[in-house]
């Protein structure tokens, strides 16, 4: 699964993309360790964490354009990425989030 990023200002950005393009629960908290807990629902169909799922061994792939994104909040996601990653391995899960930067999209 491919997601793209693109014309983000703030992390309240990141969740309301995230929130909105993955179907989070209502309950959703727009916090670092709440995006970390829905982000890992990807790959458990039962967890209620979004509307989507991914294959055991599949990766979700982000991709940032650079220019239209605050380096820092690129930097945000790749803390994110690395614990949803951490918490995927302990479980034994093959899949994992990948953080591709681009300068822009290609014609």
């Amino acid at each position: 699964m491919e997601f793209l990023l693109r014309d983000i200002s703030c992390i309240d950005d990141i969740h309301k993309v995230f929130d909105k393009g993955l179907g989070f629960p209502s309950f959703y908290g727009r916090n670092p360790m709440a995006l970390i807990d829905c982000l890992s629902g990807l790959w458990f169909e039962d967890s209620g964490m979004t509307e989507f799922y991914l294959e055991n061994d599949e990766n979700f792939e982000i991709t940032v354009i650079k220019k239209s994104v605050d380096q820092k909040l690129c930097r945000f996601l790749e803390h994110i990425a690395h614990d949803v990653n951490s918490k995927l391995e302990f479980k034994n899960i093959k899949g994992r989030i990948i953080i591709n930067e681009i300068d822009e999209l290609k014609k």
